[in-house]
């Protein structure tokens, strides 16, 4: 986002490919970035008028867009064994893959699964222990992943962003690291 320039879509990485509801998500944010334009009564389009939409953007999907980039990060970092082992012993279903087609949070696949069905999954898991290492990163990090997109600027001040922006590209680069 730029004065007098806005974008959405693929041109801005809103695409999911691990399960395709990017399109959605760019209709989503077509609507939030219509009602910043539209809520600019001097039609200046500026930085500051424009990043009405940028906060509804992350309260609404960034959150959930960088946990699944997250979860994105740990997959690409497993082993063809690991990913059989978590689907040959059930730590994975088929179904869990759909986790974000409706609702995009990490949070609709482990908020719909009992108490129960979550244990028996983790003691499945804990039979792979470097295995396990790697998947406790994405609970570990889930938090701090969230108290950073919580601190998403609500004014565009560009040292504000650029502060957020360094603490949210940080998290990311290390969390890679550590993963590796």
């Amino acid at each position: 986002m730029a004065d007098g320039y806005a974008a959405v879509g693929d041109c801005v990485g809103m695409t999911m490919p691990i399960m395709g509801s990017g399109i959605s998500a760019s209709i989503r944010a077509g609507a939030m970035l219509a009602r910043a334009v539209l809520a600019d009564e001097e039609d200046c389009f500026t930085r500051e008028t424009l990043w009405q939409y940028e906060t509804e953007y992350m309260k609404k999907l960034g959150f959930a867009f960088s946990s699944l980039e997250l979860i994105k990060a740990v997959m690409t970092k497993l082993s063809k064994e690991d990913i059989a082992f978590l689907f040959d012993n059930k730590v994975f279903t088929s179904d869990d893959m759909t986790f974000g087609c409706d609702d995009i949070s990490l949070l609709s696949l482990i908020g719909n699964m009992s108490i129960v069905d979550f244990i028996d999954r983790a003691k499945k898991a804990s039979a792979n222990p470097a295995l396990l290492k790697k998947m406790s990163a994405v609970g570990v990090n889930f938090v701090k992943l969230k108290s950073i997109t919580a601190t998403f600027p609500s004014k565009y001040s560009e040292n504000s962003v650029e502060r957020w922006a360094e603490r949210y590209n940080g998290f990311f680069n290390s969390t890679l690291d550590r993963i590796s």
